[in-house]
């Protein structure tokens, strides 16, 4: 059986400027990025973009993917730290830098704009790692009891709404608020939580309800 020809390295090259120019644009952007634009920041012709991603939602889906993994190491790492306390608080914040610093992935996790699919799969890909930094924080009494791990989800999208309110200040006024939800996630909490958390089936459902898909 013949094997596939490798990529030539020029190809790959050009493949690795238009990914970076394209997760540059849509950091910035958010999806009012275009395929156009990308080719230009990239400084490659339009039919280059076009020939790797036909429309802009399969663009959209190869960043996803390399955020996702990008997400999934940040929460490994996080674990590794031994500090429960430590690690979650750097979860919440490194996680909250990247939303805060690309519009981009944070516009499809939760407009909905391509389908609901990729938001189900950030969830299920995120969420056990998520319920381990918690839980750890939890066992060593440093968490409060009654927090959810899907309530981190809402929390860091909450402050992700600071940042994005704030995105032209400069200095990045979101730290300011996730000291003060960190300081809400410290055991044994001031106030006992009002209600259940959402389950991932109502987060999902809320989503679509709030940002249907654009088709």
């Amino acid at each position: 059986m013949t094997q596939p020809k490798p990529p030539r390295k020029d190809a790959a090259r050009n493949l690795r400027r238009v990914m970076d120019a394209a997760a540059e644009l849509f950091a910035e952007r958010g999806l009012d990025a275009t395929l156009e634009g990308v080719a230009r920041r990239a400084g490659v012709g339009v039919a280059t973009v076009y020939r790797k991603f036909p429309d802009k939602e399969a663009l959209v889906e190869a960043l996803f993917v390399e955020r996702l993994s990008r997400l999934t190491e940040i929460a490994e790492e996080c674990l590794a730290v031994p500090d429960s306390w430590e690690a979650l608080a750097r979860y919440m914040e490194l996680i909250c830098a990247e939303q805060a610093g690309d519009r981009g992935f944070g516009d499809v996790l939760i407009s909905g704009a391509f389908g609901i699919e990729r938001i189900v799969r950030a969830r299920d890909s995120l969420l056990p790692l998520a319920i381990e930094v918690l839980g750890r924080a939890q066992r060593d009494g440093h968490a409060r009891a009654d927090l959810a791990a899907t309530d981190l989800p809402l929390l860091i999208q909450a402050v992700g709404s600071i940042a994005a309110f704030t995105r032209d200040a400069a200095t990045p006024v979101w730290r300011r608020h996730l000291a003060v939800v960190l300081d809400g996630m410290r055991a044994p909490g001031a106030t006992p939580l009002d209600g259940p958390a959402f389950t991932p089936q109502e987060i999902d459902a809320a989503t679509q309800r709030l940002y249907p898909a654009k088709r």
